[in-house]
């Protein structure tokens, strides 16, 4: 089973664009909130925040998620390189699936390069 955390928030009206529906640009706000979580869950705070820019980001939606809707946003650990972990993110809402996507991290230490997730963090992220 792979290691994921998940935390409820309600679409804010800020979130909203011009139609009445979420902007897309939420789905990363939302995502970030999920990993947030996730390291917070397996305290890795100290070690990733700061430390684990973007190689790549995707999404997908697949309905819209109006103002007030409660929306279960997971983030999944769905894998671990040396020095990078893709998560994936699922928002769910009341009708189902809204999105879903990946983000590429890479760890990196003070001086900004990759460097090997350290064996404990590794044990965390993979279960």
């Amino acid at each position: 089973m792979a290691v994921s955390a998940s935390l409820r928030r309600r679409l804010d009206w800020a979130d909203t664009d011009a139609a009445g529906y979420w902007h897309h640009s939420t789905f990363w706000t939302y995502a970030e909130a999920g990993e947030a979580e996730l390291m917070r869950a397996l305290g890795l705070t100290e070690l990733t925040f700061g430390f684990t820019p973007r190689r790549s980001v995707t999404a997908e939606f697949e309905r819209p998620i109006y103002f007030d809707d409660e929306v279960t946003i997971t983030c999944e650990v769905a894998s671990v390189g040396r020095t990078s972990a893709v998560y994936r993110i699922t928002l769910d809402v009341a009708a189902g699936r809204a999105a879903t996507g990946e983000m590429t991290v890479v760890l990196i230490g003070d001086d900004g390069r990759p460097r090997p997730w350290p064996d404990e963090a590794r044990a965390l992220l993979t279960g």
